[in-house]
């Protein structure tokens, strides 16, 4: 139900789930058997809470509740940021040169999408994986470039751009320790050949992602499938395009084996 974890410090942190969400939070102890006793309590409250014991107010800070025996409640709800105003902090915050000018810029625009859809207003810590699946749905049929439907990679970026706002907010002690609710989410199938990526491209949208996420390996994928088909088109002297679209079969069976581990 819960575990532990230390940080290069020594501190012990703990990990656990809750409601379908996962939450982290330091322990601020370097001793293995008072981590181990702040567990045991965390668990017990946990099962007080799940069996209607313990009543857990709307709104409150969760790992706060559950790791204070689930006595403080009100004075600690801290779960109030809003979209809009994550996303400015998120930008203003960014250190000078630290991401291309043109990430930035297409950022700005996952931004805008984000906050047309989503609404400005939203309160982080109430979005749910049905709602985010939501807003991929809503894209998904909306018109891109040339008239065609929004293409899943396009989503997959706003997507990842939600979670490097998501990212900050915590570390700026504005949202508790928990995952953008994004695992499992369903994008649209492909209906033309991927536009793949290269290396350093696809290492700065992996960055902040779990190496053994889908969405990471996803990604890994596109990267490994686009590299073969290069390296065949470079030996037959043939365009990446025709190569493409002349070895959709194998691009399929070379896609199964790279993401036989991809849900």
């Amino acid at each position: 139900m819960a575990w532990l974890q230390t940080d290069p410090s020594g501190n012990f942190h703990i990990s656990f789930r809750f409601g379908g969400q996962k939450f982290k939070r330091s322990l601020k102890t370097k001793s293995e058997k008072q981590a181990r006793r702040n567990k045991v309590r965390l668990e017990d409250t946990i099962q007080l809470v799940e069996t209607g014991r313990i009543e857990m107010e709307p709104g409150v800070d969760v790992p706060t509740f559950l790791l204070s025996d689930g006595k403080l409640k009100k004075q600690h709800v801290v779960n109030t940021a809003k979209l809009a105003d994550i996303s400015a902090g998120f930008f203003e915050s960014l250190p000078e040169d630290s991401l291309e000018a043109s990430t930035v810029q297409m950022m700005r625009i996952h931004e805008r999408h984000l906050h047309r859809l989503l609404g400005k207003k939203l309160v982080l810590s109430q979005l749910s994986f049905e709602k985010l699946q939501q807003y991929v749905s809503k894209r998904a049929q909306e018109k891109g470039h040339r008239g065609k439907t929004v293409c899943a990679s396009t989503i997959r970026k706003e997507v990842i751009s939600l979670r490097s706002f998501w990212n900050w907010a915590v570390n700026a002690g504005l949202l508790s320790e928990i995952e953008l609710p994004s695992k499992g989410l369903r994008y649209p199938k492909a209906t033309e050949p991927p536009q793949f990526q290269q290396l350093d491209v696809v290492e700065k949208l992996t960055a902040e992602l779990d190496p053994d996420s889908n969405e990471a390996k996803e990604i890994w994928a596109r990267y490994l499938e686009g590299k073969k088909l290069r390296e065949i088109a470079d030996e037959t002297g043939r365009t990446l395009g025709s190569v493409t679209n002349t070895n959709r079969r194998g691009t399929k069976i070379l896609r199964e084996r790279l993401g036989e581990y991809i849900e």
